[in-house]
Parts: structure tokens; sequence; C-alpha cells
């Protein structure tokens, strides 16, 4: 617990993510301190890119308020993993947008590596102070027109927005021997960075298709058997192009997969919540997955000029739908169909680039087969 005093000064963020952890525990049938009481190695990774609040205390002792508030990126995981007495890795990540899907990578890399058998993951995104509004609109990163339109021909930047997620992970075999509800199998994933190629703020095409090219790999997969694509693409006139190049410089294997393969991102829906939005746009596929629906991009009903998109593997999804893939899951010869498979691509300023295979599992039928 807090004392009467810490809890006045907490940071926002810590105490968001300890509430929405605390969530994501319970929903996984390990509420509390449960999982160190029956002797698991928890890690806790998180990733951040703003320490708003101490903004706020600064500002508080310029105006005479002595206070110990405070904020820092190692408080956050450290915070989590005293609370709820986790003694596995406890690390802080900031690769800008890209820091949640980043941290949630070397979470899956911890319990492979057996430093945890279990992980909590994800990132948080509050605006604390105006400096930080301010601060993007000066980098022109900000859309002028009150809309994110990922994939537009009118994008101009993006709405800042907040988020927060928080997911738990274990091994495969562990999750079905402890009879836990899976929402998906995380299949593969890489990080790589852009490198001094390219100006430092510019995307850079080709370290992009190689870091999915590798999860592809490392997955046994080829692109054909990715049936959903969920792009970084928070828009901007060149950042998305580069993006859907890179993708489609992977997916685009021959003429038969024109158009064939749907892509989105939740970007244009809730807003860019920057260090959180690659675990919003996990929680995204993990619904789409869970319901069999594939959910709309909006703001983009005329599609910007430099994305190929008519000679490329994807089609932009732009109504709720049903997710139909009776073609790509006939009977392979096994009697099990083939699983929905979707990739997720997350990029930060800088050229931090991440991305994550994600596979539906198919509770029912599994429980059906024994």
């Amino acid at each position: 617990g807090f004392t009467d005093q810490e809890a006045k000064e907490l940071d926002p963020q810590e105490r968001i993510l300890l509430e929405t952890t605390w969530s994501a525990l319970d929903n996984a049938g390990y509420p509390g301190r449960r999982l160190s009481k029956e002797g698991n190695t928890v890690g806790t990774f998180f990733g951040t890119m703003y320490e708003g609040y101490n903004m706020l205390a600064t500002n508080a002792w310029e105006h005479g308020l002595q206070t110990n508030a405070q904020a820092a990126h190692w408080m956050l995981p450290n915070r989590i993993a005293h609370y709820f007495d986790f003694k596995g890795p406890s690390i802080s990540f900031d690769t800008a947008c890209a820091s949640s899907l980043t941290a949630i990578h070397y979470a899956c890399k911890s319990i492979q590596n057996g430093e945890c058998n279990m992980a909590v993951a994800g990132g948080i995104n509050l605006i604390l102070s105006p400096r930080q509004h301010v601060r993007l609109g000066n980098l022109n990163n900000l859309s002028h027109s009150g809309k994110t339109m990922s994939f537009g021909q009118d994008a101009d930047g993006f709405v800042e927005s907040e988020g927060v997620g928080v997911v738990v992970l274990k091994l495969l075999d562990d999750a079905i021997r402890d009879n836990d509800y899976i929402y998906g199998v995380v299949k593969a994933s890489n990080v790589n960075c852009n490198g001094g190629e390219n100006a430092f703020t510019m995307p850079n095409l080709f370290t992009q298709s190689e870091v999915i090219k590798t999860s592809l790999k490392q997955a046994e997969l080829k692109p054909e058997d990715i049936h959903y694509v969920e792009a970084h693409v928070a828009g901007t006139l060149l950042g998305d192009p580069v993006e859907v190049c890179a993708l489609n410089k992977v997916f685009y294997v021959d003429a038969s997969r024109k158009g064939k393969c749907p892509i989105g991102t939740v970007k244009a829906n809730i807003g860019h919540c920057e260090a959180a939005s690659g675990v919003a746009a996990l929680t995204k596929v993990l619904l789409q997955l869970r319901y069999k629906k594939l959910i709309p991009s909006i703001n983009c009903d005329s599609v910007n000029k430099l994305i190929p998109i008519d000679d490329s593997a994807f089609y932009i999804n732009k109504e709720l739908a049903d997710w139909n893939v009776e073609k790509i899951q006939e009977d392979d010869g096994t009697g099990i169909k083939r699983p929905r498979r979707t990739c997720i691509n997350s990029n930060g300023a800088g050229g931090s680039n991440t991305n994550m295979i994600v596979e539906e599992y198919n509770m029912e039928e599994k429980r059906n087969r024994g």
C-alpha cells in the first residue's frame, strides 16, 4: 500500500498503470498477489515516453509549494513489481511510439530465456503538461483538422491521445496446462533501428521491411499466411507511404496476392497514444480475433496518392465487417483449420521499429479435440 503522503504525490502514470495491471491480472484469473504467493517469477516490462508530472512538480516549487512529487521511467515497472511482490526482471522502455510493443517483445524474450515464467507488459501515455502538446505542435506533428487521417490524402499529422494497456504473458504450454483463457499467441516478434542512412526523423523503407521479414522467418510463415495487418500509420504524409511500401515489399508476392489482405490502424479511431500505441494495436488485434470482426479504419475516404494501395497486397478495411476466412481456414489435411494470423507494426521517432506476429487460438476446437 501507500502512505497518505505517497498517495497524494504519486505520479498519475504510476497510479493508472497500477490499476490497469490489477485489472489485467484479475481478468486473467490471478488477482492480487496470487502469482507471487504461488511461487511464480514474474517480470514487469512497460513502455513510457514522458515525465510531465515532473513539470508540474517544478512549477509547484516555483510557486512556493515544496513537494516530493516526481516522475521517472524506472519507477513504473518497479512500482508494479513492488506492489505485487514480483521478483522477475523489472524494466522500462523508451523507444518513442514503439515503446509498449517493444516492452512486450522483450517480455516474451525474457520468458523464453527463463528469466521469468510469466510477465505483465504494456505501456502508458498521459498528457500531464501543456508543454508536451505545444512541443509536438512546434515539430509539426499534430493534425490541423483535429482528426488523425491515417492512410488519408489530407493527412497532416496525428491527434495526440492518452492510453494505457497491460497484457499478461506466459508460455503457451503453461497457459494450456493452467486452463487460462488465451486471447492470442505471439508467434514471433523482432526489433531493429533505421541506422544512419536517412535523416534522423525520416522513416526507412529497407529496415522496416527487414524487421517484418525477420518475424515471418522466425514464425516459419509465408507472407500469404498473414490474414490482417495492423499498421502503425500515424497520419503523416511521408511516414504513412513509406510504411505501406515497406509492408508491400514483403507481402506482395505476386499478382495473385493483389488486394487480398486487409490492413488498418487503430490510430484514426482513438488518436495516437504514442508510448501506448503498440499495446493499443495489440489489444485491437486480440479483440478482432476474439469476436471475428474487422474494425474499420476511418477518415481515409480519399487515400494518400503516395500510397500505392491499388498495386499492393492490401485493401484498407473501412467498415465493420465479419472476418470471413473460410478459404484460408480450409482443412490442410490435419483435421484442424488454419488459425487467423496477424502482423502488427510499431515505429518510433528516431528509427525504432518493432514487429509482432500474433495468431488466433481456438480454445473450443482444441478442447473438443482433447
